[in-house]
């Protein structure tokens, strides 16, 4: 996904399916904060709404804890990977904070 459906030279997935996975496909229907939903993946069209993540992020999270997420913008890919149930941590959203606080 973040190198537009193409890995290592072989393309798996069409630019337009790209597009079409990272791209708000709902407009303000799963959030009017910023955040939208493609096919596939939460999306991110405007900056502040989902932490530091930059305008056309995308990614989503699991339900015990994970979470995947994109940013082209910052040439960023985020795995966090735990299983809590009950998931009483706020280890999803420090996770990236301290991801783009060490970039930056």
């Amino acid at each position: 996904m973040r190198r537009g459906g193409s890995i290592e030279g072989t393309r798996v997935l069409s630019p337009l399916s790209v597009k079409l996975m990272s791209t708000n496909q709902v407009g303000t229907l799963h959030s009017s904060t910023g955040l939208g939903f493609g096919l596939g993946f939460e999306t991110v069209d405007r900056f502040g709404a989902n932490g530091m993540s930059g305008v056309g992020a995308f990614g989503w999270g699991g339900a015990y804890g994970s979470m995947y997420r994109v940013d082209p913008e910052s040439r960023l890919v985020m795995v966090l990977m735990i299983q809590l149930i009950p998931n009483a941590t706020d280890l999803g959203t420090v996770f990236p904070s301290l991801v783009y606080q060490a970039l930056r």
